[in-house]
This record gives C-alpha cells, sequence and structure tokens, in this order.
C-alpha cells in the first residue's frame, strides 16, 4: 500500500538522495525549492504515486518522459505558431515526469550516479530534439537555409553543454560513493538563495526557462503576423548565448577535476 500524499512529499521531494547497491543511504542534502519547483512537485507527487502502483522503474519514467519531450520537439518542426504552443504544454509534461523519475527513485532507493547521469543525459536530447524541431520549424515558415547554420550551433552547443554536465555529475557522485567521501556534497555545495533575482535570471535562462522564453517570442508572432519572425530572433540569440554556456561548463569541469583529482 503506498502511503498517503503528505507522506510521500516527505519521503520522495524532501532531500536529495544517493544510495548504494545495498540501498543505504550515502549522501542526504536539503533541496532547495524555487516557485517552479514547487509547482512541478505540487503536480507530480500525484503522478508519482499512480507510477508507484506499479512495476516501472525510475530509469522507464525517463525514458517515457523523454519520448514525450521528443514529441514536444516534433511539435515545433511545424511553421504554425499554434503547434509551438502545443509543443510549450509537452515540455511541460515532460517536466512533470522528469520529477516523477527522481521521486520513484527515492521512494524504491535506488538513487544512483547511473541514474543522475541518465537524467541529465535525457534533458540533453530533449534540448537537441527541440532546437531540431525548431530549425525545420522557422525554415518552413522563412525559407532562410541560414537557419540551418544557426540551429546546428544552438543543437551542437546546448547538447554539449548537457553532456559535459551530465558527466561531471556522474563522475562527481561515484567519487564521493566510492571514496566514501559522502561529505563532498556539503563542501561543493554553495548556499543559494532561491529568491534572489541573480537565481531568477539563472532559472530563466536554463532547462527549465527557456521554454517559457520560446512561449513569449512565440506568442509575439501569433500577435505581429508575420511582419517579423520573433522566433527566428530567438534561434539567433541562442545561437550567440549557447557557445558562452558551453564554454562555463569546461571551466566548471576543470575545476572539478582540479579539486578532486589532482
Amino acid at each position: 500500500m503506498v502511503e498517503p500524499i503528505k507522506e510521500l512529499r516527505v519521503i520522495c521531494q524532501k532531500k536529495e538522495q544517493l544510495y548504494d547497491k545495498k540501498g543505504e543511504d550515502n549522501t542526504s542534502d536539503q533541496v532547495q525549492e524555487y516557485i517552479y519547483d514547487r509547482f512541478l512537485r505540487a503536480v507530480s507527487i500525484y503522478i508519482t504515486k499512480i507510477v508507484l502502483y506499479t512495476s516501472l522503474t525510475s530509469n522507464q519514467v525517463s525514458i517515457i518522459s523523454m519520448i514525450v519531450g521528443l514529441f514536444a520537439g516534433f511539435l515545433f518542426s511545424f511553421a504554425n505558431p499554434w503547434y509551438w504552443v502545443a509543443g510549450f504544454v509537452g515540455l511541460q509534461l515532460f517536466h512533470f515526469l522528469d520529477a516523477v523519475d527522481g521521486e520513484v527513485a527515492r521512494y524504491r532507493k535506488v538513487a544512483s550516479p547511473i541514474g543522475k547521469y541518465f537524467d541529465l543525459l535525457a534533458h540533453g536530447i530533449v534540448i537537441a530534439a527541440f532546437y531540431t524541431g525548431m530549425i525545420f520549424g522557422i525554415f518552413n515558415a522563412t525559407q532562410g537555409k541560414l537557419v540551418f547554420i544557426i540551429g546546428f550551433i544552438c543543437v551542437a552547443s546546448f547538447l554539449l553543454t548537457s553532456l559535459s554536465v551530465a558527466l561531471r555529475k556522474f563522475l562527481f557522485y561515484q567519487y564521493a560513493i566510492t571514496e566514501k567521501k559522502y561529505d563532498l556534497m556539503k563542501k561543493t555545495s554553495k548556499v543559494t538563495n532561491v529568491h534572489s533575482f541573480k537565481y531568477f535570471i539563472k532559472r530563466l535562462f536554463g532547462f527549465d526557462g527557456f521554454a517559457f522564453i520560446v512561449l513569449f517570442f512565440t506568442l509575439l508572432d501569433i500577435i505581429f503576423s508575420s511582419t517579423f519572425s520573433f522566433r527566428y530572433l530567438f534561434l539567433i540569440l541562442s545561437a550567440i548565448i549557447g557557445p558562452l554556456i558551453f564554454i562555463k561548463s569546461m571551466w566548471e569541469t576543470s575545476k572539478m577535476r582540479k579539486l578532486f583529482f589532482s
């Protein structure tokens, strides 16, 4: 029998945990929630309760969420901006399921470095699908072939960034467990003011927020009709910002390597 929702929130949402193969709790860190996280988890726990009545594993939920994200990316391949609005809704469903897989893992005590790596890898695949769909959607709307070059920069930058983040997280947690240095999470974690403007900007231009930015540019295209392609403008801005984010990610990876493996 699965616990009531109130108890499930305590078990599945209050702490970030990793377990070894015996199901023993190796690390435990308090979750820092932003307003968007609270929105996701307010809904995701009900989906999690349904999943817990089934035999679905956390990794299987991750695969389902990735399929949903890929379909959302496909919707962006259409020129009609209303398909992009539907794609935005699909991405939100992906985020709900993305929260569910972690909650299922914590409930069943199977949260592991591999699971976290797979979860972050799924993020990268969905982002790549999102930008790939956007490339064809903008091309269908404008017939501008330059969009493929700009789009390739976006796909490569954000996919490589996601892969580097996933690898960095995996190596870090694996090192903490195998070397039995569980205090590393506290050593490397920084206290973040989740209500600060700086944190808001970071989340807005991160994986969580970029879908809302796309929605904003899409609505501008709907309002102003065909006078100007705001979605194309978003793609151009992404091609500028993407490589900078990748460089920052690689710099952070280099710092981690010096800290733990030098």
